[in-house]
């Protein structure tokens, strides 16, 4: 996963496509609270709540249409997840700077990496507070383990490893140079979770 993610954030700065062309234009960080469906959390034994926190980059449409430009944007992004493991094991680990052995408890973590496209319009006017709604995908990795062990044992929390969602949001400005967005997650399907709350703030 760590490999998706180095590929994943290469591909942010050279990607291109012949139809037309799209521009750098935000990046930022992103926090997300998603709530766990009660299959999920039950089955995984894991917390009703997951927090992701990451990074995330916004493409835009310019060169054949001012139109897609100021209403057209894609996101692609990746967050570090956590989740409250309500089932963990202990295991006896070695510590790195000496010869010492202590046990310690896994914990629920992951990466996600995501793509999301959608439409967005001025309130009252450019410049103004603007509302939007995006489709997107994401693809999870999230394990029990032990952090920091590599090889301490793990368990693949399969229901979590793909997602779908719809977005509405909204952004405004805290600053002349610091844009953020609210927004709201709905995921589909059997993803694991069910709805998101989340922040994102552009540099």
């Amino acid at each position: 996963m760590n490999k998706l993610m180095l590929v994943t954030m290469v591909f942010l700065c050279c990607f291109k496509v012949n139809a037309y062309e799209l521009g750098f234009s935000d990046f930022g960080i992103n926090y997300q609270l998603m709530q766990v469906d009660e299959e999920t959390k039950t089955e995984m034994q894991v917390g009703s709540a997951a927090h992701a926190l990451g990074l995330y980059f916004t493409f835009k449409p310019f060169k054949y249409s001012r139109t897609l430009y100021r209403h057209w944007q894609t996101n692609i992004g990746a967050d570090l997840v956590y989740i409250k493991d309500e089932s963990p094991f202990k295991q006896l680990v070695k510590e790195d700077n000496d010869s010492s052995v202590s046990s310690k408890e896994s914990k629920v973590l992951g990466y996600s990496a995501y793509l999301e496209t959608g439409i967005s319009f001025y309130i009252n006017g450019v410049n103004s507070p603007k509302i939007g709604l995006m489709l997107g995908y994401k693809y999870n990795d999230i394990t029990r383990t032990i952090f920091k062990c590599s090889d301490c044992n793990t368990q693949d929390l399969y229901r979590f490893e793909h997602a779908a969602y719809l977005k509405p949001f909204i952004t405004f400005k805290f600053f002349h140079n610091l844009d953020g967005q609210f927004y709201l997650t709905h995921y589909f399907g059997d993803s694991g979770f069910r709805n998101g709350l989340g922040l994102q703030i552009n540099f």
